[in-house]
């Protein structure tokens, strides 16, 4: 028999409070629910992007050729699912970011000549949502 953790966790407030408690579930909003799949997918393509290099730099085995038909796959699903301004700033963040010897590439608006660096995760969000404001909400 599954103990439910909210249950337990309600019995125990009980115990400590010494009063009757109700706890409630507090549904994200989309905009939330997207971010994190967002935050998730650039997450778990970087590791096996680094999984890959790392393969390759310590066992000298190159498996590109195998991957190939995976990263194609996921760069139409990213292309399908941005706009092809956002599917470049996705490419440089993958790919174009660091130079071969640590150093640290920046993003350039044209526009503007401005200079961004892409630290992490969230760097990238505020720039996706700066180009499409509206990516992410309900709608989106």
């Amino acid at each position: 028999m599954e103990i439910d953790p909210l249950n337990s966790l309600k019995r125990s407030l009980d115990q400590l409070l010494q009063a009757d408690t109700s706890i409630k579930r507090k549904n994200k909003k989309v905009f939330d629910q997207k971010k994190e799949l967002f935050i998730n997918l650039i997450n778990q393509f970087e590791i096996t992007l680094t999984r890959s290099y790392l393969i390759e730099k310590d066992f000298r085995i190159n498996l590109s050729k195998y991957d190939e038909n995976f990263y194609q796959i996921i760069d139409s699903l990213i292309l399908l699912a941005f706009n092809k301004e956002i599917y470049e700033i996705l490419s440089f963040y993958f790919y174009d970011r660091y130079n071969p010897d640590g150093s640290k590439n920046s993003l350039v608006i044209e526009e503007t000549g401005e200079e961004i660096f892409l630290d992490s995760i969230e760097d990238l969000w505020r720039v996706v949502l700066s180009i499409n404001p509206k990516l992410f909400d309900e709608e989106g």
